[in-house]
């Protein structure tokens, strides 16, 4: 998705107003998608993937760049598909590598763009690189390819800091014309963009590797779809990391207003 991940150092106000969109986008998103069932991927051996296609990345050659297709609709594929975007950095203990993913988390935030960042500052540790390629992916609709791209409706002109009550009311009011309008623009396709589509494409991107089980790095919500993918699939699962794990049945709204809280303590402390 486009609205953007609250940073660590966001105030509490901009953390609520991005949240107001969030939370009106994500129960779009999770009407159709928090509500899916399990893959039959495992079980139609016409349905498995194809492998990956990798080519040198026209930016950084020593990175490998790739697109999945994947099925908009997992459990009722109606021949529709959507991109994710995938960047491999190859293990330099030989063509043996482990696959690692990646997820920095958000929702919103770019497996891709992650390790171009780790190879930029050079802070994978040796031994992870000897052992593994790791493997950034851009959840459906946040890659290059197929960028489910909300910004274009306003979403960065929204007034941050609202003083008072009229000024609030204006703000719901700009941030839901907001949800309208990418609703209007991208249809369904919202409904297919939630956790448990992107588990499936995990699962789906194992399978294509030729992996016999997944490693997986999750950061904050990251750590949310390593824990799905852990229940759904614990046959697959490698070794998973649950860095900054969000709380397994959190809502947004109650997150927002948690670190919302959590900010105005230190902040209060500060001023002390």
């Amino acid at each position: 998705m486009s609205y953007r991940r609250p940073s660590i150092h966001s105030d509490p106000v901009r953390l609520l107003v991005q949240s107001t969109v969030a939370v009106s986008l994500a129960a779009v998103i999770g009407g159709c998608s928090d509500s899916a069932g399990d893959s039959a991927l495992d079980d139609d051996p016409g349905s498995t993937p194809e492998s990956i296609a990798w080519q040198p990345c026209l930016d950084k050659p020593m990175l490998d760049c790739a697109s999945m297709p994947a099925p908009l609709v997992h459990d009722a594929p109606d021949g529709r598909t959507i991109a994710v975007d995938l960047v491999r950095l190859p293990s330099t203990g030989g063509t043996d590598g482990e696959p690692l993913l990646l997820n920095p988390g958000g929702p919103g935030g770019s497996g891709t763009e992650s390790v171009r960042t780790f190879l930029e500052f050079d802070n994978i540790p040796v031994e992870i690189r000897a052992r593994f390629d790791v493997i950034g992916f851009d959840p459906r609709g946040i890659g290059a390819s197929e960028r489910i791209d909300c910004e274009q409706f306003g979403i960065d002109d929204l007034d941050d800091y609202p003083m008072d009550a009229v000024d609030l009311s204006e703000l719901i009011e700009d941030s839901l014309a907001v949800v309208d309008a990418c609703t209007s623009e991208y249809g369904d396709r919202l409904s297919w963009l939630g956790s448990n589509s992107v588990v499936e494409d995990m699962e789906m991107l194992r399978q294509a590797l030729g992996a016999e089980r997944l490693n997986f790095i999750g950061y904050s919500y990251g750590s949310r779809l390593a824990a799905l993918y852990l229940q759904r699939y614990p046959e697959q699962s490698g070794r998973i990391v649950l860095d900054g794990s969000t709380l397994p049945m959190g809502e947004t709204e109650v997150m927002a207003l948690g670190q919302a809280s959590g900010f105005q303590r230190n902040l209060e402390q500060l001023f002390d």
